[in-house]
């Protein structure tokens, strides 16, 4: 494109165009700052889910620990009954 055959912007046309683009950058500083907010809460969730997930892990664990448990008791238990009985 030949810039020497533009006409030239007319001072009023330009202040509207600064004034334009200063708003757009108030706007996306704005933006910029709720996409920071935004990232920070996903951070703080995903730990908390993270830790969530190792609790259950853990509880998860635990309980099958305790049945194991259950399952030598009851075995123990029956045994036990079978020599009394004899």
């Amino acid at each position: 494109m030949n810039l020497r055959k533009m006409a030239p912007i007319s001072k009023s046309l330009y202040k509207a165009l600064e004034q334009k683009d200063a708003e757009n950058s108030v706007h996306i500083e704005g933006l910029q700052v709720l996409l920071q907010t935004a990232k920070d809460e996903i951070k703080v969730l995903t730990d908390k889910v993270a830790a969530l997930e190792a609790s259950l892990q853990f509880t998860q664990q635990e309980q099958d620990h305790i049945k194991g448990c259950m399952a030598t008791c009851e075995k123990d238990q029956s045994r036990q009954e079978t020599e009394l009985t004899r």
